[in-house]
């Protein structure tokens, strides 16, 4: 079945498993027939990562293209609007392919770009940036920074939710197909978590999902749901973990957000510090605070902090967090109500909000409020972008952006800007 589908023409660029995986899947549930081939140019980066190509004026998405490879592809999906494609022979490689080190890159979906040489992604990354901000007059090539790597691209996330199928197998579900793909390992997990899902592995049949979550600097862990079984030799059901960052102790329960990359979130605190230059005589707000994480590095910096955060879950660890920091004040509620409910004069507002971004009226309030300074930090450059035009019109002037690779190998970017008031707002 797998030479009707495929030629491989180039097994150097390519490695047979990485190939196998655009074939979604081989099978004719998953054609409704044999499609022709052809042959495209591919021009960019589609949304989730895959090259971006026109076909007789139809956008082609190819996934585990590169932009300037020449490809012969088949079609997998075609909608009205769009198709999707795999490739089918590579006809001019790009000189940034490199053999995907994984044998699940691509079943698995979690990755999308274990095929382009490292420092292309951190371009790449910088470019999508420029790209979400291009309806910006002012972000132009010298407001984006190059983006700060990461100091591990494999080995770096101490947090991964498995699914659990077939009598207990784990492993991932693909985006596109839904199909899932029991796994040994993931390449971009942590050791203890690798070692612990070979542990769990085959073993997990009471549960449809599991979360492992794993301190990389305390070796504190958590497994969740808890788990009857006896055929395992680690503890599941706990309800919180500790990770330590720059030297503080957090706290994190199952609900909370934490960081995948604890590296890159000392580095990102690290630049704040840096970029702020803090007196020491500082009022700042740390919007969607969380589990207090900015509030309890950037604490001893400033005279005070007002954390401000409406998960109950994260509200629980935070209070624990800034035990010991009595210049910091957790405010309980929606960030657009609290930011009204302030009275002091506030020199920076962190916000680090959802993939969704800000609410129109946070953005608006803090143009009433005119600090001093704003860092924003975002995990979508679409909403980023969004937001900070609101910003801007409100009378904040973008100084730096700066794209961390928080997430190597894959499409996702974090994203930090600074902006300055200008006093300029009527």
């Amino acid at each position: 079945m797998r030479n009707q589908y495929l030629y491989l023409g180039h097994p150097n660029l390519y490695s047979p498993r990485a190939v196998d995986s655009y074939i979604i899947r081989n099978t004719m549930e998953n054609l409704n027939s044999v499609s022709e081939c052809f042959t495209v140019e591919i021009a960019g980066f589609g949304k989730f990562g895959e090259g971006f190509a026109l076909y007789r004026e139809k956008p082609v998405f190819v996934l585990g293209a590169i932009p300037g490879e020449v490809l012969t592809v088949q079609p997998l999906i075609t909608k009205r609007k769009y198709m999707i494609a795999q490739i089918v022979e590579i006809i001019k490689a790009s000189s940034e392919r490199v053999v995907a080190p994984c044998p699940y890159f691509g079943p698995c979906s979690g990755c999308q770009w274990q095929h382009i040489s490292y420092n292309y992604q951190l371009k790449v990354k910088r470019d999508l940036v420029l790209e979400a901000c291009n309806d910006s007059a002012t972000i132009k090539d010298n407001i984006v920074s190059p983006t700060i790597p990461s100091p591990r691209t494999f080995a770096y996330r101490n947090h991964a939710r498995f699914t659990v199928r077939n009598k207990g197998m784990i492993g991932f579900t693909n985006r596109d197909t839904r199909r899932f793909i029991p796994i040994d390992k993931c390449m971009l997990m942590d050791n203890w978590i690798n070692e612990t899902l070979a542990n769990l592995q085959s073993h997990c049949a009471e549960t449809s999902q599991i979360s492992l979550r794993h301190g990389t600097n305390t070796e504190s862990y958590l497994i969740q749901p808890k788990l009857v079984t006896n055929q395992i030799d680690v503890r599941t059901g706990d309800k919180w973990y500790e990770e330590k960052v720059l030297g503080h102790l957090f706290r994190i329960s199952s609900p909370s957000f934490f960081q995948v990359n604890t590296e890159q979130l000392s580095i990102i605190a690290t630049l704040i510090s840096e970029e702020m230059c803090f007196t020491g005589g500082e009022i700042i707000v740390d919007a969607y605070s969380g589990v207090g994480t900015f509030s309890v590095l950037l604490a001893g910096s400033v005279q005070k902090v007002i954390a401000i955060e409406e998960s109950t879950a994260a509200i629980d660890d935070a209070l624990e967090n800034i035990k010991g920091f009595p210049n910091i004040q957790l405010r309980k509620g929606k960030t657009e109500h609290i930011l009204k409910q302030i009275t002091e004069p506030i020199h920076t507002v962190i916000l680090d909000p959802s993939r969704a971004g800000c609410e129109e009226s946070v953005l608006k309030t803090l143009a009433i409020m005119a600090p001093k300074t704003i860092i924003y930090v975002s995990c979508d450059p679409d909403s980023f972008a969004r937001d900070l035009k609101i910003l801007e019109e409100g009378s904040f002037a973008i100084r730096k952006i700066q794209p961390v690779d928080m997430f190597p190998q894959t499409r996702h970017i974090e994203l930090l800007a600074f902006l300055s008031y200008t006093g300029e707002n009527v």
